[in-house]
């Protein structure tokens, strides 16, 4: 394990990194910033002044050209190297969120909602999950048949293996910190 230059500073919330882990997003608490590495962790810089609302997870394309983060009213994209993000989604206390290669596909959850996908980039969503939840963290697999997302309230794991279409709890959740990631 490596110590990254500046990670002291910081309380981290979330980290994404590139397939050979020389590019890495990181979303530090109570921050205005989503900062980024391009030389594997040495290094790190601000992205964005953005929002003052809290950021809660991270997703990017396969290159790191286009990434977004979830906030808890929209979810904030960017398509230039993080030079600028945009709201997209509806008005929703977005959590957890997953995309595919290039972000024409993203998977977002909702706390006390459901879960939704947009197959054109953010532009529209329709609902993907038809059970009610504290929704918080979510995984897809690349070819968005698999998810897996964690319903905080329940503390469950629920798991889909059918493109959302029914979904099975698989796994209690005991330690609320792994939760929440708090």
């Amino acid at each position: 394990w490596k110590r990254a230059a500046d990670a002291g500073l910081y309380t981290w919330y979330d980290v994404l990194g590139n397939s050979d882990f020389t590019k890495f997003i990181a979303l530090p608490i109570y921050s205005y910033y989503v900062r980024l590495s391009v030389d594997s962790g040495t290094t790190w810089s601000n992205l964005v002044g953005s929002t003052t609302r809290t950021k809660y997870y991270l997703a990017a394309s396969e290159d790191f050209t286009k990434m977004l983060y979830t906030t808890s009213n929209y979810m904030y994209r960017s398509l230039d190297n993080g030079l600028t993000f945009t709201a997209i989604g509806s008005n929703r206390n977005w959590r957890g969120v997953a995309c595919n290669w290039d972000m024409s596909t993203i998977v977002g959850s909702v706390y006390y909602n459901y879960l939704y996908i947009s197959k054109n980039g953010g532009a529209s969503w329709s609902q993907l999950m038809s059970l009610y939840g504290y929704w918080w963290g979510l995984a897809a697999s690349p070819d968005f048949t698999h998810y897996a997302v964690i319903s905080v309230n329940q503390k469950w794991i629920y798991q889909s293996s059918n493109s959302g279409s029914s979904w099975q709890w698989k796994e209690q959740v005991t330690n609320q910190a792994a939760v929440t990631g708090g």
